[in-house]
């Protein structure tokens, strides 16, 4: 394992990133330290070194119940969730009921869905009721949609067409692979989004999904 400790953030978390799982998993305890780190970025290289290894799940997911920067929390969800930790599960519904930000709360319902599968329907729905955010709405939906929740597809079909381009965005991400019932329905609703799609960012994201369909 190469001295990570004395470079720079910035450095750091490229070392963090450039290891590979068997030299992770030799000197895991090294690496979990690193989930503490007081630069953001070195965080974010932690957990995801610690995800694509699988594992260290007790330490992910107390590094998630206390992590304050939301985009840190975002990698961590899904850190936990590409580790199969479902003992992160309570956690994760506490994140994605709570947190102030729509960004953490989305992230935690995708790595929810990801650990529960369509057992996280019913709480998808409920969490439908209550959220506020669009863009966090759109994440909820389209995993329903995934689910194949048929009642999510008239919602996804307005969110399509909201004033906030990020809400495309996640809607054309998050069901970019979609392999669901209604995978024709959704690829049609894509190709004719793109047709009037004037942000270059979610025309990017649009013809990604329509691409891998």
């Amino acid at each position: 394992m190469p001295n990570l400790a004395s470079r720079k953030p910035s450095e750091l978390a490229r070392e963090i990133e450039s290891l590979d799982v068997a030299a992770i998993q030799l000197d895991r305890t090294f690496v979990v330290r690193f989930l503490h780190h007081r630069s953001y970025l070195v965080r974010i290289a932690a957990a995801e070194a610690l995800g694509a290894a699988a594992i260290e799940c007790p330490q992910l997911t107390a590094a998630l119940a206390t992590e304050q920067n939301d985009l840190v929390i975002a990698y961590l969800c899904g850190s936990v969730a590409d580790a199969g930790c479902s003992a992160a599960l309570p956690v994760l519904k506490d994140l994605a009921t709570r947190h102030p930000s729509s960004l953490a709360r989305s992230s935690a319902a995708v790595a929810i869905a990801d650990l529960h599968g369509s057992d996280a329907s019913e709480f998808l729905k409920e969490r439908i009721k209550a959220e506020t955010s669009p863009r966090a709405r759109a994440t909820l939906i389209a995993l329903l949609v995934q689910f194949g929740h048929r009642d999510a597809l008239a919602a996804f079909h307005r969110s399509l067409v909201s004033r906030d381009y990020m809400v495309r965005i996640r809607l054309a991400d998050l069901l970019r692979e979609n392999k669901g019932p209604f995978k024709m329905e959704i690829l049609a609703a894509f190709q004719s989004a793109l047709r009037v799609e004037t942000s270059i960012a979610a025309r990017e994201a649009l013809e990604r999904a329509i691409a891998a369909a």
